[in-house]
Order: C-alpha cells, then structure tokens, then sequence
C-alpha cells in the first residue's frame, strides 16, 4: 500500500460543461469517475456536486501523468520535509497553527490527505505556482539535511519534480487524483 499520484488535464464533468459531457456521452466515450474527499472539499470547490462522486470524460487533448510517491510514511516523511524547508517547522505544528500557516507557501498541499482525494484546477494553479517559486529552496533542504542518504535526496527531489509535472496538468482545467 501506498500512495500514487494521477493527473488529467482537459476534463470535463456535468457541473463545468454538461452539453460537452453528454456528447462524450452519446459518443460512448469513456466516463470515469473521482471521488471528492468530504475531509477536504475547498480542495475540489469547482465541482458542485450533492456527493463525493464526480463522473468526468477526458477530451482528445487531454494528458495524462501518474507516478507512485511510495508508502504512507515515505509521503509524509517527505511532507515533513517539505514543511521544515519552506516553513522551518514540522509539519504536525504547521496543522496544530492552522491559523498562522492556511495560505502559506504550500498550505494546499500540505494540508492534504495522504491517501485519497482530488485537488481541482483551481487549487492545482495555486499548488503548481508555490512548488516552482520553492523549488530551489526545497532542494537546497535536501542537500544541507544530514540525515537523508544520497538515494532518499535523489528520491525526494524526484517527487517533488514529479508533483509539479502533476499539478501543471491539474492547472490546465484538469484534476489531480490522490490514491
């Protein structure tokens, strides 16, 4: 078990367009579904929906990007990792100050499951902007913590490469799915 990541680009569900999603629909386009985590809704607010369920259809420009980000603790060791370089605290006092820390470099991400949900294009633009303006820095964490190996900081710099391939296709009116 562990946690994978998913982006689409170019989705189109009923609440964004419901004439080009019941053509898809006529057309027997693929129709498939993502689930809004109720713990996180601001995460996915474009999507105004009675439940968690949300059916989308890619369209024919639309990317696609998934990568896996390890087990349960490897994503949050690197969340913690993330919190130290760009906020110099850890993680769990970041959300212990929500108060102090929502809207921060970040926020969006690291105040995120670590196991499901979807974060919308909305959010993605924000989360995409931070992780470039931070890159640099986050790396320079990396280099300077004594108690990562070579092979961790190769692997962390990584993920976070990864998340912003990601998130550029979540900005781009798609989605990024947390499963």
């Amino acid at each position: 078990m562990g946690l994978d990541i998913r982006a689409i680009s170019g989705i189109i569900t009923k609440d964004t367009n419901q004439i080009a999603f019941e053509f898809h629909e006529l057309m027997d386009d693929p129709i498939e579904t993502f689930y809004i985590n109720q713990d996180f809704p601001q995460h996915a607010s474009e999507f105004k929906v009675d439940s968690s369920e949300v059916q989308y259809v890619k369209q024919d420009d639309s990317e696609e990007f998934d990568f896996r980000v390890g087990s349960y603790s490897t994503y949050n060791k690197f969340r913690n990792l993330l919190s130290l370089a760009i906020h110099g605290i850890k993680v769990e006092s970041l959300w212990d100050n929500e108060h102090k820390y929502a809207g921060t470099a970040l926020w969006d991400l690291l105040n995120f499951s670590d196991c499901e949900g979807v974060i919308d294009s909305i959010v993605s633009t924000k989360i995409l902007k931070d992780l470039e303006d931070n890159r640099d820095k986050f790396i320079e964490y990396l280099k300077k913590d004594t108690d990562i190996g070579e092979m961790d900081t190769e692997h962390y710099a990584e993920t976070y490469n990864n998340f912003i391939n990601a998130f550029k296709l979540g900005a781009n009116l798609g989605i990024v799915i947390f499963c």
